[in-house]
Protein backbone atom coordinates (compact mmCIF):
# COMPACT_ATOMS: atom_id res chain seq x y z
CA UNK A 1 0.00 0.00 0.00
CA UNK A 2 1.97 2.97 -0.96
CA UNK A 3 0.88 6.24 0.79
CA UNK A 4 2.07 9.49 -0.56
CA UNK A 5 2.74 12.25 1.91
CA UNK A 6 3.43 16.11 1.94
CA UNK A 7 5.77 17.88 3.93
CA UNK A 8 3.63 19.13 6.47
CA UNK A 9 4.32 19.05 10.35
CA UNK A 10 1.13 18.82 11.94
CA UNK A 11 1.94 14.91 12.66
CA UNK A 12 0.56 13.62 16.11
CA UNK A 13 2.13 14.98 19.13
CA UNK A 14 5.45 12.77 18.96
CA UNK A 15 5.14 11.39 22.60
CA UNK A 16 2.00 9.75 22.10
CA UNK A 17 3.24 7.38 19.51
CA UNK A 18 7.10 7.37 20.07
CA UNK A 19 6.97 3.87 20.86
CA UNK A 20 5.17 3.16 17.54
CA UNK A 21 7.90 4.94 15.70
CA UNK A 22 10.76 3.11 17.20
CA UNK A 23 8.67 0.30 15.71
CA UNK A 24 7.99 1.19 11.75
CA UNK A 25 10.53 4.61 11.36
CA UNK A 26 10.07 7.96 11.20
CA UNK A 27 7.53 8.02 8.23
CA UNK A 28 5.37 5.55 9.82
CA UNK A 29 3.00 8.13 11.58
CA UNK A 30 2.55 10.36 9.26
CA UNK A 31 1.64 7.73 6.36
CA UNK A 32 -1.35 6.88 9.49
CA UNK A 33 -1.99 10.82 9.59
CA UNK A 34 -2.40 11.22 5.92
CA UNK A 35 -5.20 8.08 5.83
CA UNK A 36 -8.85 8.62 5.83
CA UNK A 37 -10.37 4.82 6.70
CA UNK A 38 -14.29 3.73 6.90
CA UNK A 39 -15.15 1.54 9.53
CA UNK A 40 -18.18 -0.28 8.27
CA UNK A 41 -20.11 -2.06 11.81
CA UNK A 42 -19.46 -0.19 15.16
CA UNK A 43 -19.83 -3.50 16.86
CA UNK A 44 -17.52 -5.77 18.72
CA UNK A 45 -15.04 -5.90 16.40
CA UNK A 46 -15.88 -2.28 14.67
CA UNK A 47 -15.43 -0.55 18.01
CA UNK A 48 -12.25 -2.20 19.16
CA UNK A 49 -10.71 -1.17 15.59
CA UNK A 50 -11.91 2.02 15.70
CA UNK A 51 -10.52 2.75 19.05
CA UNK A 52 -7.49 1.35 18.16
CA UNK A 53 -6.39 3.08 15.31
CA UNK A 54 -7.68 6.31 16.24
CA UNK A 55 -4.90 5.72 18.94
CA UNK A 56 -2.43 4.66 16.62
CA UNK A 57 -2.69 8.00 14.82
CA UNK A 58 -4.84 7.77 11.84
CA UNK A 59 -6.07 10.70 10.47
CA UNK A 60 -9.56 10.59 9.58
CA UNK A 61 -12.40 7.98 10.37
CA UNK A 62 -15.01 7.43 8.93
CA UNK A 63 -17.73 5.24 11.30
CA UNK A 64 -20.94 3.34 9.25
CA UNK A 65 -23.62 1.70 11.79
CA UNK A 66 -27.43 1.84 11.39
CA UNK A 67 -27.48 -0.25 14.58
CA UNK A 68 -28.27 1.10 18.23
CA UNK A 69 -26.45 -0.19 21.29
CA UNK A 70 -27.78 -3.60 22.77
CA UNK A 71 -27.32 -4.81 26.46
CA UNK A 72 -26.06 -8.11 24.76
CA UNK A 73 -23.40 -6.06 23.40
CA UNK A 74 -21.81 -4.64 25.98
CA UNK A 75 -19.49 -7.44 27.18
CA UNK A 76 -17.55 -7.08 23.73
CA UNK A 77 -17.79 -3.81 22.71
CA UNK A 78 -15.23 -0.58 23.47
CA UNK A 79 -16.15 3.15 23.93
CA UNK A 80 -19.51 2.49 25.13
CA UNK A 81 -21.27 2.94 28.30
CA UNK A 82 -24.34 1.24 30.10
CA UNK A 83 -26.37 4.42 29.87
CA UNK A 84 -25.36 4.28 25.53
CA UNK A 85 -27.88 1.13 25.29
CA UNK A 86 -30.64 2.32 23.17
CA UNK A 87 -28.43 5.13 21.52
CA UNK A 88 -26.56 4.98 17.96
CA UNK A 89 -24.02 3.23 17.89
CA UNK A 90 -22.11 5.33 15.14
CA UNK A 91 -22.87 8.36 16.53
CA UNK A 92 -21.94 6.94 20.32
CA UNK A 93 -18.69 5.81 19.27
CA UNK A 94 -17.50 8.83 17.26
CA UNK A 95 -18.73 10.78 20.36
CA UNK A 96 -16.13 8.66 22.51
CA UNK A 97 -13.30 9.02 20.01
CA UNK A 98 -13.72 13.15 19.71
CA UNK A 99 -13.33 12.90 23.56
CA UNK A 100 -9.86 11.67 24.21
CA UNK A 101 -8.76 14.06 22.55
CA UNK A 102 -5.83 13.31 19.90
CA UNK A 103 -5.19 14.59 16.45
CA UNK A 104 -8.04 12.40 14.28
CA UNK A 105 -11.39 13.60 12.44
CA UNK A 106 -14.20 11.82 12.82
CA UNK A 107 -17.84 11.35 10.68
CA UNK A 108 -20.74 8.99 11.93
CA UNK A 109 -23.30 7.60 9.10
CA UNK A 110 -25.87 6.30 10.77
CA UNK A 111 -27.35 4.25 8.27
CA UNK A 112 -26.52 0.52 7.22
CA UNK A 113 -23.81 0.36 3.97
CA UNK A 114 -26.29 -1.54 1.48
CA UNK A 115 -29.04 0.39 2.10
CA UNK A 116 -27.87 4.31 2.32
CA UNK A 117 -26.34 6.03 -0.68
CA UNK A 118 -25.00 8.63 1.83
CA UNK A 119 -22.87 5.26 3.46
CA UNK A 120 -22.00 4.44 -0.06
CA UNK A 121 -20.47 7.96 -0.95
CA UNK A 122 -19.01 8.50 2.33
CA UNK A 123 -16.70 5.07 1.99
CA UNK A 124 -16.16 5.63 -1.81
CA UNK A 125 -13.80 8.74 -0.49
CA UNK A 126 -11.75 6.80 2.03
CA UNK A 127 -8.09 4.75 1.49
CA UNK A 128 -9.35 1.57 3.25
CA UNK A 129 -12.33 0.17 4.40
CA UNK A 130 -12.67 -1.93 7.47
CA UNK A 131 -15.64 -4.33 7.06
CA UNK A 132 -16.47 -5.25 10.94
CA UNK A 133 -20.00 -5.35 9.54
CA UNK A 134 -22.04 -9.32 10.81
CA UNK A 135 -24.60 -8.98 7.59
CA UNK A 136 -23.57 -10.70 4.53
CA UNK A 137 -25.29 -7.64 1.86
CA UNK A 138 -23.31 -5.35 3.67
CA UNK A 139 -19.84 -7.35 2.63
CA UNK A 140 -21.52 -7.56 -0.43
CA UNK A 141 -21.23 -4.00 -1.29
CA UNK A 142 -17.79 -3.71 0.18
CA UNK A 143 -16.67 -6.80 -1.37
CA UNK A 144 -17.90 -4.62 -4.86
CA UNK A 145 -16.45 -1.22 -3.64
CA UNK A 146 -12.81 -2.33 -3.66
CA UNK A 147 -13.04 -2.67 -7.27
CA UNK A 148 -15.11 0.02 -8.60
CA UNK A 149 -13.33 2.64 -6.15
CA UNK A 150 -9.61 1.09 -6.16
CA UNK A 151 -9.50 0.81 -2.30
CA UNK A 152 -8.08 -1.74 0.34
CA UNK A 153 -10.74 -3.88 2.28
CA UNK A 154 -9.58 -5.80 5.91
CA UNK A 155 -12.55 -7.35 6.53
CA UNK A 156 -13.00 -9.31 9.68
CA UNK A 157 -15.72 -11.86 11.31
CA UNK A 158 -16.39 -14.79 13.71
CA UNK A 159 -17.64 -18.10 13.39
CA UNK A 160 -18.38 -20.62 16.40
CA UNK A 161 -20.11 -23.56 18.04
CA UNK A 162 -21.36 -24.51 21.28
CA UNK A 163 -21.53 -28.53 22.24
CA UNK A 164 -23.03 -29.46 25.97
CA UNK A 165 -20.32 -31.92 28.06
CA UNK A 166 -21.75 -34.59 29.95
CA UNK A 167 -23.45 -32.50 32.43
CA UNK A 168 -24.86 -30.71 30.17
CA UNK A 169 -22.67 -27.73 30.71
CA UNK A 170 -21.97 -25.45 27.15
CA UNK A 171 -18.39 -25.57 26.18
CA UNK A 172 -16.62 -24.09 22.77
CA UNK A 173 -16.62 -26.52 20.20
CA UNK A 174 -15.22 -23.83 17.74
CA UNK A 175 -14.13 -20.40 17.97
CA UNK A 176 -12.24 -18.95 14.88
CA UNK A 177 -11.75 -15.41 13.83
CA UNK A 178 -10.89 -14.29 10.32
CA UNK A 179 -9.25 -11.29 8.74
CA UNK A 180 -9.27 -11.33 5.24
CA UNK A 181 -7.05 -8.27 3.10
CA UNK A 182 -8.91 -8.20 -0.13
CA UNK A 183 -6.37 -5.68 -2.79
CA UNK A 184 -7.65 -4.55 -6.08
CA UNK A 185 -4.92 -5.99 -7.78
CA UNK A 186 -3.97 -8.98 -5.41
CA UNK A 187 -6.07 -11.58 -3.40
CA UNK A 188 -9.03 -13.61 -3.29
CA UNK A 189 -11.95 -11.94 -3.40
CA UNK A 190 -14.92 -11.89 -0.74
CA UNK A 191 -16.90 -14.25 -2.87
CA UNK A 192 -13.99 -16.35 -3.75
CA UNK A 193 -13.27 -17.04 -0.29
CA UNK A 194 -16.61 -18.12 0.35
CA UNK A 195 -17.23 -15.25 2.79
CA UNK A 196 -20.05 -13.95 0.38
CA UNK A 197 -22.29 -16.17 -1.18
CA UNK A 198 -25.68 -16.65 -3.05
CA UNK A 199 -26.76 -18.89 -0.59
CA UNK A 200 -26.03 -16.56 2.58
CA UNK A 201 -27.35 -13.76 0.56
CA UNK A 202 -30.76 -15.21 -0.11
CA UNK A 203 -31.13 -16.85 3.77
CA UNK A 204 -29.96 -13.50 4.72
CA UNK A 205 -32.97 -11.97 2.65
CA UNK A 206 -35.68 -14.23 3.44
CA UNK A 207 -34.83 -13.78 7.18
CA UNK A 208 -35.37 -10.32 7.23
CA UNK A 209 -38.58 -10.96 5.41
CA UNK A 210 -39.17 -13.93 7.44
CA UNK A 211 -37.70 -13.54 11.27
CA UNK A 212 -39.33 -16.37 12.51
CA UNK A 213 -37.28 -18.38 9.95
CA UNK A 214 -34.06 -18.36 12.47
CA UNK A 215 -36.12 -20.81 14.76
CA UNK A 216 -35.76 -23.52 12.26
CA UNK A 217 -33.09 -26.20 12.06
CA UNK A 218 -31.30 -25.65 8.90
CA UNK A 219 -32.20 -29.37 7.16
CA UNK A 220 -35.73 -27.92 7.43
CA UNK A 221 -34.93 -24.40 5.81
CA UNK A 222 -33.56 -26.24 2.94
CA UNK A 223 -36.54 -29.25 2.51
CA UNK A 224 -39.37 -26.55 3.09
CA UNK A 225 -37.67 -23.33 2.28
CA UNK A 226 -35.18 -24.36 -0.22
CA UNK A 227 -32.31 -21.92 1.66
CA UNK A 228 -29.33 -22.65 3.04
CA UNK A 229 -28.92 -21.41 6.50
CA UNK A 230 -29.28 -21.25 9.84
CA UNK A 231 -27.82 -22.96 12.89
CA UNK A 232 -26.20 -21.57 15.77
CA UNK A 233 -24.67 -17.76 15.69
CA UNK A 234 -20.92 -17.11 16.51
CA UNK A 235 -20.83 -16.51 20.20
CA UNK A 236 -19.65 -13.53 21.11
CA UNK A 237 -16.75 -13.76 23.59
CA UNK A 238 -15.14 -10.59 24.42
CA UNK A 239 -11.20 -11.25 24.26
CA UNK A 240 -11.87 -13.44 20.95
CA UNK A 241 -13.91 -10.61 19.14
CA UNK A 242 -11.40 -7.82 20.64
CA UNK A 243 -8.26 -10.42 19.46
CA UNK A 244 -9.62 -10.23 15.87
CA UNK A 245 -9.82 -6.95 15.65
CA UNK A 246 -6.24 -6.55 17.13
CA UNK A 247 -5.13 -8.98 14.07
CA UNK A 248 -7.06 -6.76 11.63
CA UNK A 249 -5.15 -3.30 12.69
CA UNK A 250 -1.84 -5.04 12.53
CA UNK A 251 -2.84 -6.30 8.48
CA UNK A 252 -3.06 -2.39 8.38
CA UNK A 253 0.06 -1.64 9.48
CA UNK A 254 1.55 -4.00 7.32
CA UNK A 255 -0.07 -2.38 4.37
CA UNK A 256 1.52 0.82 5.24
CA UNK A 257 4.73 -0.93 6.66
CA UNK A 258 5.59 -4.80 5.99
CA UNK A 259 6.77 -5.98 9.00
CA UNK A 260 5.21 -9.99 8.49
CA UNK A 261 6.90 -13.18 7.52
CA UNK A 262 4.53 -15.17 7.00
CA UNK A 263 4.96 -19.10 6.20
CA UNK A 264 4.74 -20.74 3.42
CA UNK A 265 0.97 -22.23 4.23
CA UNK A 266 -0.23 -18.68 5.44
CA UNK A 267 -2.22 -16.76 3.02
CA UNK A 268 -2.03 -12.85 3.23
CA UNK A 269 -5.39 -12.60 1.93
CA UNK A 270 -7.02 -15.11 3.93
CA UNK A 271 -6.17 -15.68 7.51
CA UNK A 272 -7.83 -17.77 10.61
CA UNK A 273 -7.22 -17.93 14.32
CA UNK A 274 -8.59 -21.02 15.95
CA UNK A 275 -9.37 -19.49 19.51
CA UNK A 276 -9.78 -23.12 20.29
CA UNK A 277 -7.06 -24.93 19.08
CA UNK A 278 -4.49 -22.33 19.53
CA UNK A 279 -3.93 -22.38 15.26
CA UNK A 280 -3.29 -20.23 12.32
CA UNK A 281 -4.57 -21.45 8.87
CA UNK A 282 -5.74 -20.11 5.65
CA UNK A 283 -8.79 -21.09 3.32
CA UNK A 284 -7.79 -21.31 -0.49
CA UNK A 285 -10.09 -19.01 -2.02
CA UNK A 286 -11.38 -20.19 -5.25
CA UNK A 287 -9.05 -19.62 -8.44
CA UNK A 288 -12.34 -18.20 -10.64
CA UNK A 289 -11.08 -16.85 -13.63
CA UNK A 290 -14.92 -15.84 -13.93
CA UNK A 291 -15.80 -13.99 -11.31
CA UNK A 292 -17.54 -10.67 -11.74
CA UNK A 293 -15.55 -9.01 -8.89
CA UNK A 294 -12.02 -9.88 -9.03
CA UNK A 295 -11.89 -11.91 -11.75
CA UNK A 296 -9.55 -10.44 -14.71
CA UNK A 297 -12.97 -8.95 -16.51
CA UNK A 298 -14.05 -7.53 -13.19
CA UNK A 299 -14.95 -5.04 -11.41
CA UNK A 300 -11.59 -3.34 -11.46
CA UNK A 301 -12.20 0.56 -11.69
CA UNK A 302 -15.67 -0.20 -14.01
CA UNK A 303 -17.88 2.37 -14.54
CA UNK A 304 -21.25 2.91 -12.45
CA UNK A 305 -23.72 3.46 -14.83
CA UNK A 306 -25.57 6.08 -13.54
CA UNK A 307 -26.00 4.15 -10.18
CA UNK A 308 -23.55 3.60 -7.21
CA UNK A 309 -21.97 0.19 -7.40
CA UNK A 310 -24.41 -0.11 -10.58
CA UNK A 311 -26.70 -0.74 -7.98
CA UNK A 312 -30.23 1.17 -8.41
CA UNK A 313 -31.23 0.53 -5.14
CA UNK A 314 -28.10 2.71 -4.09
CA UNK A 315 -29.42 5.60 -5.76
CA UNK A 316 -28.80 7.37 -8.61
CA UNK A 317 -25.24 8.97 -8.88
CA UNK A 318 -25.47 13.09 -9.30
Amino acid sequence: MAVHISNRVDAAPSEVLRRQEAAFGEPFNEKLRSLRVAIVGGGGTGSSVATLIARAGVGELIIVDGDLLEDSNLNRVRGYRRCDVGESKAATLARYIRDLGLMVTVVAIEAYVNESPEAVDAISSADLVFGCTDDVAGREVLNQAVYYYCQGLIDCGLTGKIGLDQDRQPYLRDHRGRVSTVLPESGGCLRCQGVVTEEKLSYESALKARPKLAELEPETLREEYYLVGGGERAPGVGPFTSATADVAVATLFDLVRPFRRLPSDIRRDNIWYDFVHMVIYSNMPKDNADCFCCGPHGLLLAPENGYRLSMPSLGKLC
